[in-house]
């Protein structure tokens, strides 16, 4: 016996409430606390650590090291300045959970216990002194998911890559 047919008000549901999905979705991916919008052409609000040989900090000086160079690259793009907080890890990733500030760089591990409250960036590759490779992460407020796609973009680039590279020989 042949099945029977699906009736047509069902299709007629099904399909409505699927464009109806559709349409709920045009403005994904989302942040909460419009962080990229903010960030354009403002002011990125950036928490450091002090983690040589990728983030250096110095009495009297601004912030250097490869990864403070990278973050300014990427501001640049977006036609933003940087606002570097001097902190402690904990005290900054609690302002980054706050969202207080964009993203924190030096001295957050891939495997760092404050993922379960921060975001963390896509693992990139930058060099210790002895040249060795090591897999280094950002970490950026929680939930700002256009925020955090546009940074692993960037991390991901070829700028980005060429930048860590450049700041290696």
């Amino acid at each position: 016996m042949p099945a029977a047919p699906f009736p047509a008000w069902l299709l007629r549901c099904l399909a409505t409430l699927a464009l109806a999905g559709l349409c709920a979705c045009n403005a994904y991916p989302r942040d909460p606390e419009q962080t990229l919008a903010r960030v354009q052409g403002g002011v990125l609000h950036a928490g450091v650590v002090h983690d040589p040989p990728f983030v250096v900090l110095a009495p009297g000086q601004a912030p250097s090291g490869p990864e403070v160079r990278l973050v300014e690259a990427f501001a640049a793009r977006h036609d933003a300045r940087v606002d570097w907080q001097v902190g402690t890890h904990d005290r900054l990733m609690q302002r980054l959970e706050d969202f207080g500030l964009d993203l924190v760089v030096g001295g957050t591990a891939p495997d760092s216990p404050w993922k379960k409250r921060v975001a963390l960036s896509e693992p990139f590759r930058d060099l210790d002194e002895s040249g060795t490779p090591v897999m280094r992460v950002l970490a950026l407020p929680p939930g700002e998911n256009a925020w955090q796609l546009d940074v692993e973009a960037y991390l991901r680039s070829d700028a980005a890559r060429a930048h860590l590279a450049s700041d290696a020989r």
